[in-house]
C-alpha cells in the first residue's frame, strides 16, 4: 500500500494532475462501455484471472509489479473500475490448479450476479479440494 501510496503520488506530482485526470476519463469511458454492454446481454462471462492460481506460497504480493507475470486481479479489475458488481465461481482445474469464471453483471443487479453464480456452480458441479498440508 505504501509503495503504491508513494508512486501515485510521485505521478501526480510529475504531471500535475494530468495522469490523473486522463485515469478519470478513462474510468468514465469503461463504465458507460460496461454499461451500453450490459444493455444487450443479461451477463459478461470472463476468466477470473490470466492463468491458473499459483500454488500455494508461490506467488508473493510484493511480486505485484513483476514483469514477468501479470498481476493476478488483472482481469477484474473492469468491473471493479466500473463500479459493477461481479463474482468468482470454481470452474473446474488445470494441471491440479484451480480456475475459475468471473460474473459481471449491471450496476444494482448483485442479487442476479449471485444467482448466475450459482446456477453455474450447479451446472459444472465443481468438486475443487486444494491440497494445502504444504
Amino acid at each position: 500500500v505504501m509503495r503504491k501510496t508513494v508512486l501515485g503520488t510521485y505521478v501526480l506530482q510529475e504531471g500535475n494532475g494530468r495522469h490523473y485526470t486522463r485515469a478519470r476519463n478513462e474510468c468514465a469511458r469503461l463504465i458507460e462501455e460496461v454499461h451500453e454492454t450490459l444493455e444487450s446481454v443479461d451477463f459478461l462471462l470472463a476468466p477470473t484471472n490470466a492463468d491458473t492460481a499459483p500454488e500455494l506460497g508461490e506467488w508473493q504480493s510484493s511480486e505485484y509489479s513483476s514483469d514477468d507475470s501479470p498481476p493476478i486481479s488483472v482481469n477484474t479489475r473492469p468491473a471493479d473500475l466500473a463500479g459493477v458488481p461481479s463474482l468468482s465461481v470454481p470452474y473446474g482445474d488445470v494441471d491440479g490448479l484451480p480456475v475459475g469464471i468471473q460474473v459481471v453483471g449491471e450496476k444494482f443487479r448483485d442479487a442476479d450476479v449471485l444467482a448466475a453464480g450459482r446456477a453455474i456452480e450447479d451446472c459444472f458441479d465443481v468438486q475443487f479440494e486444494p491440497d494445502v498440508s504444504a
